[in-house]
């Protein structure tokens, strides 16, 4: 019996971007661009100190003040602590599932072929197969079908 294997275009992602529709490179282009803009956004009064700090006179505040960190933290405060309970929680969860999906996958392996059976599976002579077997190394080469190529072995 042999087995048949089905050819597989090497590699399987997209070739090239030749390949795909032209409003794809748009698309990342104007989602980077507004990623960007937003984060910006959010952090516009760090940046406006920052240029401050920077600019002359140097390394001295004249049109900014610095945060009021108490006051920073006090809003932050209620989002750090959901992030640590998400990341413990995450924790746990992926210790419980691994511990079922362990005690889950326990089987017994299957018991081996026997030499007979294991060369008609893949339609070679018994004593070949013994053959190849006691060798360290082994290089298979499969033909288009499935089936062993048997004169790159034998060479």
């Amino acid at each position: 019996m042999k087995v048949q294997l089905k050819p597989v275009a090497w590699p399987p992602l997209i070739k090239s971007h030749h390949n795909s529709p032209g409003w794809i490179p748009v698309r990342d282009v104007v989602l980077t661009l507004l990623a960007w803009a937003t984060l910006a956004y959010f952090l516009r009064e760090p940046i406006a100190v920052a240029i401050d700090y920077f600019r002359y006179p140097r390394f001295e505040l004249n049109t900014t003040t610095l945060p009021d960190m108490a006051f920073v933290w006090k809003r932050l405060r209620p989002f750090a602590e959901l992030v640590v309970l998400a990341m413990v929680w995450l924790l746990v969860s992926v210790q419980v599932w691994r511990k079922r999906a362990l005690a889950r996958n326990v089987r017994e392996l299957p018991l081996a072929l026997p030499p007979d059976q294991h060369a008609a599976l893949f339609g070679l002579d018994t004593r070949t197969l013994l053959a190849w077997q006691q060798q360290r190394i082994q290089i298979v080469h499969f033909t288009h079908d499935g089936a062993v190529d048997l004169r790159s072995i034998q060479r």
